[in-house]
């Protein structure tokens, strides 16, 4: 970078003397220019600011700034420093820097720091114990340390010379907006975004978005509110709303989805927690509080398979996801399909939108849980094109209604039905606000504005790779739940859950370098002509199986499985899908509320991502109650994935052969090597980790120690073998996290109490600020 043949921190002449640097800054080199009208005044209780200087235009030459701030400094008697810019950037408090009184010294062994500092009259030596090799020299005044890094570069034993800048680090963005944070004065707050922990709820239990904003906030992405309406006028959405584009299905007003305010309030508070404004002083914040908002106006009124389709479809060129709160009622005794229109409309548009990418849609994975539904009954939710987003409530448990499902992806905060849980805290008609929004209709568009962070970071994602991202990127929650295992891939899956608590940090994180997904790809296999009898009552039932040879080299994301059965009472039935890995997709449960007669549907399920599709795929298909017989007619399955390439010789482990962890954290290690292996091996193990059959070390290490693993990686041309290094160091002090509340009372000349208290034994507290008397 800079001028040719310019070494680090040397001026670059220019025509009209005045200076610019190449500095170290942020981790690269940077050119850097000085602020002619500009110092940074700093005060002894370390606040700093931006002094602008009259006349400035006509120093051209550093010696004249440093002057100038020098006169300063003896007429203030307060600190005054010199600025750069970085060249080529804007004027801003982002890229503003203050030359600091500071040189970095990187030296070789036998460097004499001491008669470097007598040669540049330093005022301090510092050699920090963090970075070994290294010395800080603090010069005198400002503007010295470009004079005195230019005296230490011609001196022997140094590798590196740099002056220190400082730079105003971004504070993490809190939103202002009023009911973002707990107040005991509100009648409710945003807990799903940041969950404190307060007045009930568990801290942590939330989408974790706030370290988010400060790089994403869903900028240049819409999202498609597919509901009731969408009042457009509402303060705390009219400055995200995109009218150009919105549309109605139900009424006159084609080009206007506001609604009835009285009646039409559920597509408002979703708009609100995917994307109402925030930061703006008012109301809330969305989970993507800067994504364009479009209102499809669809579910107000009767409407034809046309209509879904046409809304699903709407604008795909421009609305990169919609957010669908909505499907059959919940009632646990129906399978309610999508109709033709709409199969072909997502279909098409996981090819055509968001050109060619593929458009997006979460999906409610329902409301019927409490009355033994399930989202594999729900064709939309239950299609592989859709992301069914599942219910958790402020303590990180199933929200009661919440229906399980094995096409279920992932779990967000909403509210629940049974307890003491708070609602969601979101915009409703009229300009206004509600504190008891629910259900997986809050927790559908929450997932929404994630999913716009994620887009925004990475706009070249395909559909089915915001999916995976979803689901490795997903916290465990409920952890003691016993329906939690991980699959042959390694992912963590759950009926309820899904993969997990949604997770905007990490999401993004493992976006950021994201390699997509290769064309998908399916292997078919159908059963048809059966007459095969399921023994009533009878828990062993019937099995057929699946044979996939080991010449199908794919790697797994969907799995649909089609059943026709006749029965006089299909809810009788439970059907099981189990994977050669050992992973079960339970896709049709014993419900009572199901009377209805004979089976024919097709499930979905994502329980099987990553893992290998060679192997025996058994059905399992039972009927554990009394009095009603049936048969088996069909049982088709495919498989969705992605082709691997065939091996051309056997396996050679490429992974790195080092690895290190502590006493009770997360270990991960991904054994990875050529030619498409199929199997791997590891052992011994350290206490508390297991291998997954896709190669993946995991778990949380029992034991302190250093532990050699013998590795295998084998195909059908052979084995490849190396040893692992395993070094497991001692447990980590985990932070504490504040669980008294954050609000308190108390009168004057009275005595007042307030404890604090913290998870993970706090050794010390402090509280700055205290009113006078405490």
């Amino acid at each position: 970078m800079g001028t040719s043949g310019l070494a680090r921190g040397q001026a670059v002449p220019k025509a009209d003397e005045s200076a610019m640097f190449k500095i170290e800054d942020s981790g690269r080199e940077r050119r850097f220019e000085l602020a002619w009208d500009e110092l940074a005044e700093k005060s002894p209780d370390g606040r700093e600011r931006a002094v602008r200087m009259a006349g400035a235009a006509a120093h051209h030459k550093l010696g004249d700034l440093r002057k100038k701030a020098r006169d300063r400094e003896t007429a203030t008697g307060v600190k005054q420093d010199i600025v750069l810019y970085e060249a080529g950037h804007p004027h801003d408090e982002s890229c503003r820097r203050v030359l600091t009184r500071k040189v970095l010294v990187k030296a070789q062994a036998g460097f004499d720091a001491t008669a470097a500092a007598v040669r540049i009259e330093a005022l301090a030596i510092e050699k920090p114990a963090y970075a070994p090799g290294h010395v800080i020299f603090t010069v005198k005044g400002p503007g010295d340390a470009l004079t005195a890094a230019e005296t230490l570069r011609a001196l022997r034993g140094i590798d590196s010379v740099e002056p220190l800048l400082a730079r105003l680090q971004s504070k993490r963005l809190i939103p202002n907006d009023p009911l973002f944070s707990y107040n005991a004065a509100n009648a409710g707050y945003q807990w799903h975004l940041r969950n404190t922990g307060q007045s009930p709820g568990t801290a942590g239990i939330d989408a974790n978005v706030t370290a988010v904003w400060d790089s994403y906030t869903g900028s240049g992405i819409r999202i498609g509110i597919v509901d009731d309406g969408l009042e457009v006028a509402h303060p705390d959405l009219a400055p995200n709303v995109d009218t150009a584009n919105d549309h109605d299905w139900n009424d006159a007003t084609a080009d206007d989805p506001t609604g009835n305010a009285a009646s039409d309030t559920h597509g408002t508070a979703c708009a609100g927690v995917a994307g109402a404004q925030g930061n703006n002083g008012a109301g809330t914040s969305g989970a993507a509080p800067n994504a364009m908002l479009v209102g499809l106006r669809l579910i107000a009124g009767s409407i034809t398979d046309a209509d879904e389709a046409e809304a699903l479809s709407w604008r795909n060129n421009i609305i990169q996801l919609y957010s669908n709160s909505w499907g059959p009622s919940d009632d646990g005794r129906d399978l309610r399909d999508a109709g033709p229109l709409v199969k072909q409309a997502l279909a098409n548009g996981v090819t055509s939108g968001r050109g060619g990418k593929g458009s997006i849609w979460l999906w409610a994975a329902g409301n019927g849980g409490d009355v033994q539904d399930n989202s594999n009954y729900d064709g939309y939710a239950n299609s592989i094109h859709a992301i069914a987003i599942a219910a958790v409530n402020d303590t990180g448990s199933r929200s009661n209604y919440s229906e399980p499902g094995a096409n279920v992806v992932v779990c967000a905060p909403s509210n629940d039905s049974v307890g003491s849980h708070r609602g969601i805290t979101t915009t409703t008609t009229n300009g206004g606000y509600t504190y008891s929004f629910g259900g997986t209709s809050s927790a559908t568009p929450l997932a929404a504005g994630v999913v716009a962070l994620l887009l925004e970071r990475n706009p070249n994602l395909g559909w089915r790779d915001v999916k995976e991202i979803l689901l490795r990127s997903a916290t465990k929650v409920d952890p003691s739940n016993s329906d939690w295992m991980n699959n042959g891939a390694g992912y963590a899956v759950n009926h309820q859950y899904g993969g997990g608590l949604i997770n905007a940090q990490a999401a993004v994180n493992l976006a950021a370098g994201w390699t997509n997904l290769g064309p998908q790809s399916t292997h078919q296999i159908a059963q048809t002509g059966l007459a095969v009898p399921i023994p009533d009552n009878s828990p062993t039932g019937v099995t057929r199986t699946f044979s996939v040879p080991g010449t199908v080299l794919m790697r797994v994301e969907h799995v649909t499985l089609h059943i026709a059965a006749t029965h006089g009472r299909r809810g009788d039935l439970g059907v099981t899908l189990t994977s050669p890995s050992g992973t079960p997709s339970r896709v049709f449960v014993s419900h009572a509320g199901d009377t209805n007669l004979d089976l024919d549907w097709t499930f979905s399920s994502v329980r099987h991502w990553g893992e290998n599709a060679a192997g025996n795929w058994t059905l399992s298909i039972t009927d554990l109650v009394a009095g009603t017989a049936g048969t088996l007619t069909e049982a088709s399955m495919i498989l969705y994935g992605t082709n691997t390439a065939p091996p051309t010789s056997a396996p050679a482990i490429n992974s790195p052969l080092a690895a290190t962890g502590n006493v009770g954290s997360p270990f991960n290690y991904q054994i990875t090597a050529s030619d498409n292996p199929q199997t791997f091996s590891a052992s011994p193990l350290p206490p508390g980790l297991v291998l997954s059959t896709s190669g993946l070390i995991q778990g949380t290490p029992a034991t302190t120690g250093s532990f050699s693993v013998n590795l295998g990686a084998s195909n059908i041309l052979g084995t490849g073998n190396a040893t692992l290094g395993i070094t497991i160091g001692p447990r980590l002090p985990t932070p504490p996290v504040i669980t008294s509340s954050l609000a308190a009372a108390g009168v004057m000349n009275a005595p007042f109490n307030y404890q604090i208290t913290a998870t993970h034994s706090p050794v010390s507290y402090a509280a700055s600020g205290l009113p006078a008397g405490l």
